[in-house]
């Protein structure tokens, strides 16, 4: 039996007070919304925020569709859409701006606008993005004066940035708009020789009209950062698209699956990494623009990202003092057709660098047609847990535990950090290392953190770090004058007043359910009849045991003045379906069995089994729902109200059947029944298939096509439609070779004698449905 270990932290005494209007930076509303950004951290009206930042580009998705994308970001806990504006999609032609369909930046800005998300512009020139030469148009990649403070190339520049000003124009921050971030070029690491060039773009940016709160430049490698002028950003990501590397990686890549007070990554510029926490850089509040919730597919590297890859990274980030998490890309995308060529990037980097054509589907959570994947879901819990804590978490410091991993094999030495401020905090772990094998179950942990008022040790009963698991666990955490000593569960998010509020909580794997309350700031602690929890009261705490998870209140905690707090401790399975958003009348918990978003007060149910779905609403009075017209019977749930949506009919089932071309091994016919569509507002198709890559033609013209990895390939139709139904499309897939330099997570095994494999598997196709559901009483 391995012995127990105690996870020591010791607390700074005094943390240095946060310094507002940080670099000058900061701005106000013609409404009286105030934007500062202090030394540490963020502010809106005067309370610190911890904003998340999902990326989307517009020009790479079809415009019909933004609205309900962004509303899907929005249902994530994302507050701020991020998004490249690649000056080759505007200004293919030199002269020649367009502005339009998708490119319609306004329109875009316009729709966050409307849903009250906030925007951060990434101007460029130069943005990367795994654009054609990142973005600059083919009429000046080929100068040497790119990327400089040459005056054609600057003037240029200053002509893109007015441009992008005019589509902007009346809705920055100042004027009542979403536009309160931008970011200026794109990983220029030259040192302080960059830095002219940096300071010049500021420049133009301002007098092309940009006045907005926060200014910032990617801060990763040798940045050039001016002075006083700019706020680095960072990020990190679970894999490397631009290595040409086709071997499996090792531990010397774990670094990102550390807890550490360094920002930099060696995953995003290993070439340059400074990893010296001293430096000017880090002199600013810890903000990230590219923390990876996927990875794009190259021909040379195609690994598959695991929820766990990408989940584990992003909280790590927070436990790291991270103030603001941005996500890229948190939405894939299509690379558009140019007037004159393609749009994936072509760098001149080594010739195996090769990117799809058109996916940059990115594995993100959600996909190149909008496709949800798990991770999504895995997030939604972190960020409704940002939007509830964050004014406490976001002026608490990072604090690394007294042993720390000896080197980045050490998997039996537990990772975890801490953010405190005075004498509360949280605990975030992580057992989860994408490239280290070691990794196991860790038993017998428990905490120790020394505090200004004294040490607190927990829990009474050590726990078990699962192998690939992580987590966020609270301490001294004071609701409306109730202390939770600590519990080891993981917060979500809170609901309710001052006077009475309920907090949710999920169970996490290997943590039997612990909540102890500091004694003098309870009057009583309830608990619903029939329940087995124990509750014992040594050391001033009143230690709660034997917690069962369900949909019950399962803890009541009466304070001196009557206030009360709820507790409901959630499953994993029931937290990976909750969701938490404005409907019909006020703040509301919901337990869906499908995928939905919140719109004009209402919930919109969309997915495979959207008609006939099951929700379970929180705070279950004033609802008299319906859905498609016809009204829903309650029942009751818990503390929750419990309505299946009616099912008009069973799903359909379309088939789509494939016919291998005579003349071409490689070339199938798939053909489409008409009315796949009816009734659906999209038809996904699953295929699975071995080759090197494959791709989808319609109307003779290749639309969309991947880099096989071992994961079926899924597409949505509804973009070409309706000639996707009335011809069909065509399937090429072209073979993989067995000594074809790739790296794959797992090769597919050729049959017997052979050294090629080109094969499809199978197709199926489900249809994905919506329906909004109100409420006949708000």
């Amino acid at each position: 039996m391995k012995p127990a270990t105690a996870i020591t932290f010791k607390a700074p005494g005094k943390i240095p007070a946060a310094t507002p209007h940080h670099l000058g930076m900061g701005g106000k509303s013609p409404a009286g919304m105030e934007i500062d950004v202090t030394s540490q951290y963020i502010t809106i009206d005067g309370k610190p925020v911890l904003p998340v930042s999902g990326e989307m580009h517009f020009s790479r998705y079809p415009n019909q569709f933004w609205e309900e994308e962004l509303l899907k970001m929005k249902a994530c806990g994302i507050t701020i859409i991020a998004s490249y504006i690649f000056w080759i999609h505007h200004e293919e032609v030199k002269d020649e701006f367009d502005w339009t369909g998708d490119r319609d930046l306004r329109k875009f800005v316009q729709l966050c606008a409307k849903h009250g998300l906030l925007v951060f512009l990434r101007l460029g020139p130069f943005c990367h993005g795994e654009c054609r030469n990142g973005g600059i148009p083919d009429w000046f990649w080929t100068s040497s004066a790119k990327r400089t403070t040459d005056p054609e190339f600057l003037a240029r520049t200053r002509i893109l940035y007015q441009e992008i000003a005019k589509q902007v124009r009346g809705l920055l921050f100042k004027d009542g708009g979403p536009v309160a971030m931008i970011q200026l070029e794109n990983e220029m690491c030259a040192g302080e020789k960059g830095i002219p060039y940096m300071q010049a773009l500021k420049r133009i940016a301002i007098e092309a009209g940009f006045d907005v709160p926060i200014y910032t430049a990617t801060g990763w490698g040798d940045s050039s950062i001016p002075p006083g002028e700019l706020i680095p950003t960072f990020g990190s990501y679970p894999d490397t698209p631009w290595d040409t590397n086709y071997k499996p990686y090792g531990t010397e890549h774990s670094k990102c699956f550390f807890f550490t007070p360094e920002r930099d990554d060696g995953f995003i510029d290993n070439k340059a990494v400074v990893n010296d926490a001293g430096r000017s850089k880090y002199k600013h509040p810890y903000l990230t623009c590219e923390t990876g919730p996927g990875i794009q597919i190259t021909y040379s590297r195609r690994p598959i990202i695991q929820p766990a890859d990408v989940l584990s990274l992003a909280l790590i980030k927070v436990g790291n003092g991270a103030n603001m998490i941005g996500y890229y890309v948190f939405h894939g995308g299509t690379h558009p057709v140019g007037k004159l060529t393609t749009m994936e990037e072509n760098l001149g980097r080594p010739s195996m660098l090769i990117y799809p054509t058109f996916s940059y589907d990115f594995q993100a959570p959600l996909g190149e047609f909008g496709q949800v994947r798990p991770s999504y879901h895995g997030y939604r819990l972190l960020h409704l847990f940002l939007e509830a804590f964050g004014s406490r978490l976001a002026p608490m410091v990072p604090v690394l535990p007294e042993a720390y991993p000896m080197d980045l094999d050490d998997a039996d030495t537990p990772r975890a950090g801490a953010r405190v401020a005075g004498n509360a905090g949280f605990v975030f772990y992580n057992n989860h290392d994408r490239f280290n094998p070691r990794m196991h179950d860790i038993p017998g942990v428990s905490f120790k953190i020394s505090l200004p008022g004294g040490t607190i040790a927990f829990p009474a009963q050590p726990v078990i770090f699962k192998k690939g698991t992580y987590g966020i666990l609270p301490f001294n955490l004071d609701v409306h004058g109730v202390v939770l000593r600590y519990a080891t569960a993981q917060p979500i998010t809170m609901l309710g007043s001052e006077k009475e509020c309920t907090l949710f909580f999920f169970q996490l794997d290997g943590m039997d359910p612990e909540f102890a309350f500091v004694e003098g700031t309870v009057d009583s602690v309830r608990l619903p009849a029939g329940s087995k929890a124990k509750i014992q009261r040594a050391g001033g705490q009143v230690i709660l045991t034997g917690i069962k998870p369900g949909r019950d209140v399962q803890i009541t905690a009466i304070a001196e003045s009557g206030s009360a707090v709820h507790i409901v401790l959630l499953d994993a399975g029931d937290a990976g379906h909750f969701w938490k958003g404005h409907a019909w009348g006020q703040e509301r918990a919901i337990i869906a069995s499908t995928n939905l978003y919140f719109d004009s007060g209402d919930a919109v149910l969309y997915g495979e089994e959207a008609c006939g779905a099951t929700v379970s609403i929180f705070p279950p009075g004033g609802l008299a729902l319906s859905a498609g017209g016809v009204g829903i019977d309650p029942a009751t749930d818990g503390a929750f109200a419990r309505f299946v949506l009616p099912r008009k009919k069973e799903a359909a089932r379309i088939a789509v059947k494939a016919v291998h071309g005579k003349d071409d091994p490689g070339s199938w016919q798939l053909d489409i029944p008409k009315d796949a569509l009816d009734g659906s507002q999209d038809l996904f198709l699953s295929i699975e298939y071995i080759g090197n890559s494959a791709t989808l033609n319609v109307d003779g013209k290749d639309v969309a096509d991947d880099f096989y990895s071992g994961v079926p390939w899924i597409v949505g139709i509804k973009r070409w439609a309706p000639r996707v139904l009335e011809s069909g499309a065509r399937l090429s897939i072209t073979p993989l070779d067995a000594g074809d330099e790739i790296f794959l997570e797992k090769w597919p095994a050729a049959g017997k004698g052979a050294i090629t494999m080109q094969k499809l598997v199978s197709i199926s196709a489900w249809q994905e449905s919506s329906v909004r559901v109100t409420n006949g009483s708000s």
